[in-house]
């Protein structure tokens, strides 16, 4: 009776599931068993470590390591045949350093010895058995300082895919262990071509196509075929319809910008805000040295209260002409006074609405002078932005205006900002060497980290077009116009 039929229970007396994992369950078992019986059980274990693992890496370790462990063996390695070329990719015992990096080679080496001979390799040989070349592992036992060595094939449909190497640093390798483990390369071999096809597709569909070609066949034929099945693949996906799009530089602006200037000759006194910062309505930002016009405010007020005070003596003696002069003189000096009264309120610059600066950081030129209609600060409303897009010359022919995209800003971490093109400039401008065409977006969604003055990059849909003409039509039109430049 197996191990399986052991383990089998009735439908009646089935007891409760057993959360232990089904490799610790048949190790537990294996121990209470004849010996033909736990050697089934080690099987089975290791294909359960096998078919435990997440990945095909990950299963490569967990087979070394369940091997190493359930069949006693201080070291297991496990290579991979790729065009008749061993690759170890797995070792026990990561943790030893020192094999992982000096004894890879010679491990290699063993492999393909077994390979080449293509048969189980057991070192020391045991008497009687059939002689068999043992260069490499005996290098392989010099370097390891191993006892005992074990090389076997792992093969499946008459094909070797893979090699086992297992090393003991004491007790030797018996006949019925290397029967064992024979038998179990047998049913580990096709588990780990399935788990080598999943991981690697297209290696897969490389050996697929290998076979399709008639035996014998010159390498020429096989890449001729090759070049067939991509160019043929090439055409198909060129020809797709796919969404089309145009990349531009962009930068946020303000919807409105408010330039304050400076509304007579006269000297800085005093600056309230720097570039980037928020203000709001009527705050007064900038302030200019009023002790001049507070002056002259005085001498008319001063000159028009001894004009009325005249006028009103001219008066009280009847002299008519007098009092017509100095009325119209201390008229004169009221309106003088009504001129400076409104200058000293323009020499305190306040903000006309909500928003942010962002030019102007005069802070470095307190008490310089400046004149009248000078640029001292300029202001945008808060909240309200426009993107401009720089759209190369040959791309601009795809748009027509309300278009929508995305434009992601370097200084939002790549945030995407949604917009819809609002006006396309009909003239174009030289930016860095290119002709380029000034487009207007404007953001769909409110952002509160938008910020005039932000950079990136943006993507406006232009609808469905051929793979091949969004990968050739650039070119093509800058070489037809390059041809006819030249006059071909």
């Amino acid at each position: 009776m197996t191990v399986l039929e052991r383990q089998a229970p009735t439908r009646a007396d089935a007891p409760p599931t057993d959360p232990t994992p089904v490799g610790s369950r048949v190790g537990i078992v294996s121990s209470t068993l004849p010996a033909q019986d736990q050697a089934s059980a080690r099987v089975l274990t290791v294909q359960a470590a096998l078919l435990q693992a997440t990945d095909f890496v990950a299963g490569q370790q967990a087979l070394v390591a369940a091997v190493a462990r359930h069949y006693q063996f201080d070291r297991v390695s496990l290579g991979w045949v790729d065009n008749k070329r061993v690759v170890v990719q797995a070792i026990s015992q990561n943790v030893v350093a020192r094999l992982a990096t000096e004894a890879m080679a010679p491990c290699a080496a063993a492999m393909h010895e077994a390979l080449d001979q293509e048969a189980t390799v057991r070192w020391p040989a045991a008497p009687g058995s059939r002689p068999l070349i043992m260069f490499a592992h005996t290098q392989l036992a010099r370097e390891t300082g191993a006892q005992a060595l074990c090389t076997l094939l792992l093969a499946t449909g008459g094909q070797c895919i893979a090699l086992l190497t297992c090393e003991r640093d004491r007790d030797p390798i018996g006949e019925p262990l290397v029967d064992e483990l024979e038998h179990l390369a047998a049913f580990i071999a096709p588990m780990l071509l399935l788990g080598h096809r999943a991981a690697h597709p297209l290696a897969d569909a490389g050996e697929r196509l290998k076979r399709l070609l008639p035996v014998g066949g010159s390498r020429r034929a096989m890449a001729a075929a090759t070049a067939a099945v991509g160019l043929a693949a090439l055409l198909a996906l060129t020809g797709l319809e796919v969404d089309s799009r145009v990349s531009a530089p962009a930068r946020v602006e303000g919807a409105v910008q408010r330039v304050l200037t400076a509304p007579a000759d006269g000297f800085l006194l005093r600056v309230a805000v720097r570039p980037g910062d928020t203000v709001k309505a009527d705050q007064v930002l900038v302030e200019l040295d009023d002790r001049d016009l507070s002056i002259e405010r005085l001498r008319w007020a001063t000159e028009s209260e001894q004009e009325g005070r005249q006028a009103t003596e001219a008066l009280a003696r009847e002299d008519r002409v007098q009092f017509a002069v100095h009325s119209a003189k201390a008229q004169q000096a009221r309106a003088q006074l009504a001129l400076a009264d409104a200058q000293l309120a323009r020499f305190r610059i306040s903000a006309p609405f909500d928003g942010i600066v962002l030019q102007g950081d005069l802070t470095r030129s307190l008490g310089a002078p400046v004149r009248s209609g000078d640029t001292l600060i300029t202001v945008a409303p808060a909240g309200e932005y426009r993107v401009i897009l720089e759209v190369d010359e040959y791309d601009i022919g795809r748009l027509a205006g309300g278009e929508s995209g995305v434009v992601s800003l370097a200084a939002s971490s790549g945030a995407q900002v949604p917009v819809r093109i609002t006006r396309i400039s009909p003239t174009s401008i030289v930016r860095d060497g290119r002709n380029v065409f000034e487009v207007e977006a404007q953001p769909l969604a409110a952002d509160a980290a938008l910020r005039p003055g932000f950079q990136g990059m943006g993507r406006i849909q232009a609808g469905q077009r051929s793979l091949w003409r969004i990968v050739a039509e650039r070119p093509w039109l800058w070489l037809r116009q390059r041809l006819w430049a030249w006059g071909i």
